[in-house]
């Protein structure tokens, strides 16, 4: 049987769990924490609004890195995230995906890279499911290439991209 579509998780993987599981305990602490806060009164209550704010951003954090999704298929590219769903028609040329390489300080902890397409209207969208992090930046660039030429030959194979320029 012949693959029609791919469909990418933002969380395919055990270890990649791990972010969002932590994002919801620490909700959750939050949360039964801001309700004893503010049943003591006085400033208290205000300690108590802000951590149930920081528990429900939290809890949106876990949920949206859970439900994040790419599926590419005859149609195009759909992305899924906690707030919108949007779909685009296959690029016409490769260079429509590009690699982004996010920096954070002097270490390679904490950096992270993505595939990018470019939408007809020029916007950029990161893709769900394509994105990694940790390791040298050349590691992560290569990496990103491999996927867009996977990603490419697999959608060029089954006539779903055509190359113009």
């Amino acid at each position: 049987m012949a693959l029609n579509a791919i469909s990418l998780r933002a969380m395919s993987s055990a270890a990649s769990l791990a972010i969002p599981i932590g994002a919801g305990v620490v909700a959750i602490i939050c949360l039964v924490s801001s309700f004893d806060l503010m049943g003591k009164g006085g400033m208290t209550t205000v300690g108590g609004l802000l951590l149930l704010l920081i528990s429900i951003g939290m809890a949106l954090l876990a949920v949206s890195m859970l439900l994040g999704r790419t599926v590419l298929d005859g149609a195009g590219v759909h992305v899924r995230t906690l707030f919108r769903r949007a779909d685009y028609p296959w690029p016409t040329n490769r260079t429509s995906f590009f690699i982004q390489i996010q920096q954070s300080g002097h270490t390679s902890f904490g950096n992270a890279a993505a595939i990018v397409l470019v939408a007809p209207d020029g916007r950029p969208v990161v893709l769900p499911g394509l994105r990694w992090a940790g390791g040298l930046p050349i590691h992560r660039e290569e990496r990103g290439f491999h996927e867009v030429n996977r990603i490419w030959a697999w959608a060029m194979a089954k006539g779903y991209a055509r190359q113009d320029g």
